[in-house]
């Protein structure tokens, strides 16, 4: 369901057992998922279960939901309500959402452009265990990862999420670079152990290499950053270093300038790409350490001159080269 701007409820379709995908878009008037449960059964409150079969639902641009269930009486009643087969839950700007479907078998989760209050809840259930299956996580911006509560951050490491393979970090640009929360109260790095694939996107915070951040990420492989237009590309320390697990680096820039200053010491990187980089002019030294690197590619960095002398040479595991839009690149590498 799509652009029903007068519609303020979903009635109807909540009686449907067998609906496995729901997605509604753009509905600006909606304040509530469903209203009008009664969930008394003898005198005693049961948790009600609403779409037993749903799979995947999608909640896009519905900026005045406030809550996903209501009593006959008008009363929230969120917490009682379970969609107990979900596994995929996208929820994004839906900015006066204060609360989350209670979702237990989920295992794709992308909450982005809610209500402060929600983002509590969020980590507050991943410290709990109440996401044991969740795999992959968008939470939105790092201002927003900041309101994990005090309790959870001083007991985060004893709760690592193990089957969380996939990270998605999503900035609304609503962090300024001067937050106090930029660096270093970022976010509890070391809930997210396990990580294997990190996406960074658009955040203005980010000034240098987030390496301080990535340290706890010991068995991180796949690492994309992209849009974070202040990102200069120094690291704050010659000591910071990438982790050495990386096997995959994607950045999709526009005027970053440097390079990890330990990029040839990642043995284990297969594959480099280098994308819209204006302000790149060298590639770092060292980089023939790059001894598994099968796949690199440069596209248009215009301001790049050269490659570290002899470098395709001494890269005996390059199977594909693309170099495209780099005017300035001399062809003696």
């Amino acid at each position: 369901m799509s652009d029903c701007l007068e519609c303020k409820s979903i009635l109807v379709v909540w009686f449907s057992a067998s609906l496995e995908i729901l997605s509604l878009w753009r509905m600006g008037n909606l304040t509530t998922l469903c209203n009008n449960l009664d969930m008394d059964a003898g005198g005693c409150i049961t948790p009600l279960q609403i779409f037993p079969r749903l799979k995947r639902m999608y909640l896009n641009e519905l900026r005045s939901l406030e809550i996903c269930a209501e009593n006959s009486v008008g009363q929230p009643c969120d917490s009682m309500v379970t969609f107990p087969m979900v596994e995929v839950l996208t929820v994004r700007d839906c900015p006066k959402l204060a609360s989350i479907p209670v979702t237990p078998t989920v295992n794709e989760l992308k909450i982005v452009g809610v209500h402060s209050t929600a983002y509590s809840l969020i980590f507050m259930r991943i410290y709990l265990g109440s996401w044991p299956f969740l795999a992959r996580l968008t939470p939105g911006s790092p201002e927003n990862i900041a309101m994990l509560p005090l309790d959870a951050q001083q007991h985060q490491s004893e709760s690592p999420l193990e089957k969380l393979t996939y990270f998605d970090l999503e900035d609304l640009n609503s962090l300024d670079t001067s937050s106090p929360l930029s660096r270093p109260h970022f976010m509890p790095w070391k809930c997210f152990s396990l990580v294997e694939e990190l996406e960074i996107g658009g955040w203005k915070s980010l000034v240098c290499w987030p390496t301080e951040e990535l340290r706890c990420l010991d068995q991180l492989r796949v690492l994309r950053i992209r849009f974070c237009e202040n990102l200069d590309g120094y690291t704050s320390s010659s000591k910071e270093t990438l982790p050495l697990s990386l096997e995959e680096i994607e950045i999709f820039y526009k005027s970053m300038v440097a390079l990890p200053p330990n990029l040839g010491n990642l043995a284990k990187l297969r594959r480099l790409d280098l994308i819209h980089y204006t302000g790149l002019k060298a590639l770092p030294n060292g980089m023939c350490g790059l001894t598994s690197l099968r796949q690199l590619v440069i596209i248009d960095c215009p301001a790049l001159e050269e490659f570290p002398p002899g470098l395709l040479q001494r890269l005996p595991a390059l199977e594909f080269l693309k170099i495209h839009e780099c005017p300035e690149l001399k062809d003696d590498a």
